[in-house]
């Protein structure tokens, strides 16, 4: 979990929440929460569209971007490859980068009829296209979901009250007030 020991105890209980057969990290980076969660369960799904990150080894990795509808999207490479975000600015620093043309999948697509226990999401501002792609919410009932939010919190707090589903708002320590994790635990 890199520099976030301060979510220990939230990941710790969203996952006493859920099963342990198959977990998803969406925005996977250099693999820090895949090697994490690939120990606790059977199957980890990574996605992560830059290619300056390694595949993780031990995953089922795709190179690619999870949003609303299948297709191709832009993604904007920046400097840093955890800072890259499909608007043409980042939405905390408002930075640019790099277009690159890179193929989009709902959630629904990856999952392909799979329903994760976990599913951690954590791609820079386009948090809310994910969870607006999936088109059955129903099916996942069973899944916590780990959302980190990039001044996205009202339209994330809209899908899942849609859903019904409750969820924990957890504050970033760093003093930025439009970023925090939204943690939304399975239905048991």
């Amino acid at each position: 979990m890199r520099d976030e020991d301060w979510l220990e105890s939230h990941v710790q209980h969203l996952l006493s929440k859920c099963g342990r057969r198959l977990a998803v990290d969406i925005g996977a980076n250099f693999g820090t929460w895949s090697n994490f969660l690939k120990p606790l369960f059977d199957r980890v799904i990574a996605v992560e569209p830059d290619d300056r990150c390694p595949e993780i080894t031990g995953t089922e990795f795709y190179r690619m971007v999870i949003g609303k509808t299948s297709g191709v999207c832009t993604l904007w490479l920046s400097q840093e490859p955890q800072q890259n975000h499909l608007g043409e600015t980042h939405p905390l620093h408002g930075t640019g980068g790099q277009p690159l043309k890179i193929t989009q999948q709902t959630f629904d697509r990856l999952c392909a009829g799979r329903v994760p226990d976990f599913v951690k999401i954590d791609v820079e501002g386009a948090e809310d296209s994910i969870l607006a792609g999936i088109t059955n919410s129903a099916a996942y009932l069973k899944t916590s979901f780990l959302i980190e939010s990039h001044a996205k919190e009202s339209e994330l707090v809209a899908i899942l009250s849609r859903w019904g589903r409750e969820y924990i708002k957890i504050p970033h320590p760093a003093p930025c007030p439009d970023h925090c994790w939204i943690a939304v635990p399975a239905l048991t």
